[in-house]
């Protein structure tokens, strides 16, 4: 109940399925926790506790990305499904050579946050781990926002080098550890999985129209301030004059 009302959300709002949390109420909310547990790590520390039952949290997805032949699978699945957890995200799942790259980022592109971001790659990683029961080590981890005032909890949960101020967010694996088996794949309920996921997928609104995303940048706004086409053509990462010109 603190934590919520330090992010201005209203409880009700967690017990409708069709409710929608505004971007500036999803930032305080990290925000806040970050302040009210004092944990500078939040974001990593929640994934290993997520992680440990993410059944409870993600329900038919986690049981889905658990019963893929391999961790590749695993990998695309989640990156197909990520809308159901959260809108104006992505995964993308790139092989080039020996090596693979597990991106995240953000629509339209900008630099998350740290925590979320953080706790995402994080929570991708250990996942793997448990579901190949192997020790699925990157060869390097890197994150688009600023370096923290320590990294000791990154290197030791990623166990790897960890880079931060880089072009984008992304896991770096061998390629070849794409095709380990997973522990617990099942083949038949993965092919009932999948349809269920695919129309919880089709119910959801289609992707945000750019008009559609400059109201929603509008409504962030609202609750402290009035709108301008200033602070609008900056988190859209472009000049006021285009953002009118898209606009006309």
């Amino acid at each position: 109940p603190e934590l919520l009302r330090a992010a201005g959300i209203d409880p009700l709002l967690l017990a409708d399925p069709d409710g929608y949390v505004l971007r500036a109420q999803e930032t305080r909310l990290w925000d806040e926790a970050v302040r009210l547990t004092g944990d500078a790590d939040f974001g990593v520390h929640l994934a290993e506790w997520v992680v440990r039952f993410p059944e409870d949290h993600f329900d038919v997805l986690a049981f889905a990305v658990r019963s893929s032949p391999t961790l590749r699978e695993h990998y695309r699945l989640a990156g197909r499904y990520i809308r159901l957890i959260h809108e104006g995200v992505y995964l993308s799942l790139e092989e080039e050579g020996d090596v693979a790259r597990l991106v995240h980022g953000h629509i339209p592109e900008q630099v998350g946050p740290r925590h979320p971001v953080e706790g995402m790659l994080a929570l991708m990683l250990l996942m793997g781990r448990r579901t190949t029961g192997e020790d699925l080590v990157p060869q390097v981890v890197r994150f688009s926002h600023a370096r923290p005032g320590r990294v000791s909890e990154l290197e030791r949960i990623f166990g790897a080098p960890v880079c931060h101020g880089c072009p984008r967010s992304e896991l770096v694996l061998a390629r070849e550890r794409l095709d380990r088996p997973q522990r617990h794949a099942e083949l038949g309920l993965l092919a009932m999985l999948n349809r269920q996921l695919d129309r919880m997928l089709a119910e959801l609104p289609a992707r945000r129209s750019f008009e559609d995303m400059v109201k929603q940048h509008m409504m962030d706004e609202l609750p402290e301030r009035e709108p301008v086409v200033t602070t609008i053509a900056a988190r859209l990462h472009m000049s006021p004059r285009s953002l009118q010109r898209r606009l006309q």
